[in-house]
């Protein structure tokens, strides 16, 4: 498999880290895969770190996948990724909100958590 997902349960959020090849083809079973960890945690605030995965999704492909998630309104959702990636996550973080979810993108974990925790 070229990528893996990770998952650390902590006391106020869940952790998810997605590492390896997150690549155009395997965005919908990355995506999945994270929904299905959601899914089986009882958390609401949940930090997503893909740091550790290689590739981005152009624009038109970034559009197509958010529109397929599912609504999960209650969940608050940190995403923390490197600052070469800033075109990507600055558009990725607006697409999210307007379509209603509370996301917000860092690329300092710890402001992240914070913003969790607030």
């Amino acid at each position: 498999m070229e990528w893996r997902i990770e998952t650390d349960v902590q006391t106020d959020h869940l952790v998810i880290r997605i590492l390896g090849r997150a690549s155009a083809r395997a965005a919908g079973e990355i995506i999945a895969g994270v929904f299905r960890e959601i899914a089986s945690h009882n958390h609401s605030n949940l930090l997503i770190d893909i740091r550790g995965a290689e590739g981005r999704l152009g624009v038109l492909e970034t559009f197509g996948l958010v529109s397929t998630y599912p609504p999960m309104r209650e969940l608050r959702v940190a995403i923390v990724d490197r600052p070469e990636n800033r075109s990507w996550y600055e558009f990725y973080e607006t697409v999210t909100v307007n379509r209603g979810y509370h996301n917000k993108v860092f690329t300092d974990i710890d402001k992240a958590i914070e913003w969790l925790s607030s």
